[in-house]
């Protein structure tokens, strides 16, 4: 039985638990692996605010402590890496934030461990940083990958980076990130009307940031309300609320909180068109579209890699610079044939069914036994 150890995100994220209950489901009889997660609640929610049912856990947890340098930015040190020689293979992220994930390598060259990585390949947090100190770190993020044993790369494009950045082809491993669609199908499925008809009701979902540009989108939609005033938008999320709710006074704009339980999303998206999303594309979008719900996004360099899993058949994508105006106005001409409409929101399902934690843990669990030989 070969040990492995996985240090990601610097806890276990709620969207990760099933993912890694099924990866124990298959590798329980060659792999025992255990994930991180600090032994405080407090400290835990530092990095992921929602609740993390640790009765649903199927997995080991590696208890460890975490010291932080900078709870705003989750500079930190968490203490998994004095007893991490146990393992045969650690996985960590590749991040710096956490200082005890480059020195993982050190146990490369000290006991001859297998150590790999997990990530974007790149920061894609601050696209408008480039600063020396920046172009360092990311310099210094990819010699790690090449020192390492292998990479768990989110998406193809992540791969493809990674290739023209002189990694080896043979050592990366794609896994086609994802979040449990197949539960998120469920609740849909049992809130869908047989209703096929548009209500002009539009949602965003995504935390209230820059990168996620929500002022971009509350000025477009004054721009969308002014051309119909039949349009309504419903914003779920937290964050910077305060300044959103400001934007979008005296106009139809709801907004919801965060909300992370399939039923009640469905019942806001099942009455919902388009899925409006100007910002960086993230894992939200293939949520979003287990629901029938088209994204209209914008196109850009610095999406996440799931920004892969979007294509004519299943989004609107436009192109990199136009304006709020020009958004929409988009959004409204889409309403000019709404069978067109109607049409995508059929077929996005299937684009995406094949995204399953099922798959993705299969491409880990592929890559694990590759790397331990």
């Amino acid at each position: 039985m070969r040990k492995v150890l996985i240090a990601h995100q610097s806890s276990i994220p709620h969207y990760r638990v099933d993912f890694y209950n099924y990866l124990s489901e298959i590798t329980h009889e060659e792999i025992e692996f255990s994930v991180v997660r600090d032994r405080s609640e407090r400290k835990n929610r530092i990095f992921f605010k929602e609740q993390f049912d640790e009765a649903n856990v199927k997995f080991k947890i590696h208890h460890t402590d975490t010291f932080f340098f900078s709870k705003k930015n989750k500079y930190c040190f968490q203490t998994f890496i004095f007893n991490a020689w146990k393992y045969d293979l650690i996985i960590a992220e590749n991040a710096i934030n956490n200082l005890s994930y480059p020195l993982l390598i050190l146990y490369k060259y000290l006991f001859n461990k297998k150590i790999a990585f997990w990530g974007h390949g790149r920061d894609l947090n601050n696209p408008e940083d480039l600063s020396r100190k920046k172009i360092f770190f990311e310099n210094f993020k990819l010699l790690l990958i090449k020192s390492s044993d292998g990479f768990f790369a989110y998406t193809n494009s992540v791969k493809d980076f990674l290739v023209s950045k002189k990694i080896q082809e043979n050592k990366i491993h794609t896994l086609n990130n994802t979040i449990n669609i197949n539960k998120a199908r469920k609740s849909f499925n049992a809130k869908s009307s047989k209703h096929h008809s548009l209500s002009k009701h539009l949602v965003f979902t995504g935390r209230l940031t820059k990168s996620k540009r929500i002022e971009f989108l509350l000025k477009s939609f004054k721009e969308l309300y002014h051309l119909d005033n039949e349009f309504t938008l419903s914003v779920i999320g937290d964050g910077e609320l305060d300044k959103a709710v400001e934007l979008s006074k005296n106009f139809p704009v709801t907004f919801h909180g965060e909300i992370i339980d399939n039923v009640k999303l469905a019942e806001i998206y099942t009455n919902c068109d388009l899925y409006v999303f100007p910002g960086f594309v993230g894992l939200g979008i293939v949520h979003a579209m287990c629901f029938n719900l088209v994204p209209v996004v914008i196109r850009c360099e610095f999406h996440k890699p799931e920004y892969d899993y979007l294509v004519e058949e299943n989004s609107y994508i436009l192109p990199e610079g136009i304006d709020e105006k020009a958004y929409a106005d988009y959004i409204f001409s889409l309403y000019k044939n709404p069978e067109r409409i109607l049409e995508k929101k059929g077929t996005v399902w299937d684009t995406i069914s094949h995204l399953t934690i099922e798959n993705m843990a299969i491409n880990f669990n592929r890559g694990m036994k590759m790397i331990l030989g």
